[in-house]
């Protein structure tokens, strides 16, 4: 079951809220959802996604990050 969430971002963009969809105790996130809370244009997210620099999983055609791989991202020293 999905359902719709928001919550704050953990770093620099703490004013913009980033929404979520949830199934079960797992929040995953779209590239629709990056794009809006993070600025980053939806062809480089898709990018880093097919080269692996964001861990995440295509759900039919759209990729999703869990919002523990998000926070792992967020918080590595390449990013």
């Amino acid at each position: 079951m999905l359902t719709s969430h928001s919550c704050l971002l953990p770093y620099r963009n703490r004013h913009k809220k980033l929404m979520s969809k949830k199934i079960g105790d797992i929040r995953i996130y779209s590239v629709k959802d990056l794009h809006r809370a993070l600025g980053v244009n939806e062809r480089t997210l898709r990018d880093w996604f097919n080269k692996k620099r964001l861990k995440g999983v295509k759900i039919g055609t759209e990729w999703h990050i869990t919002e523990e791989n998000l926070k792992r991202f967020l918080n590595a020293d390449d990013v």
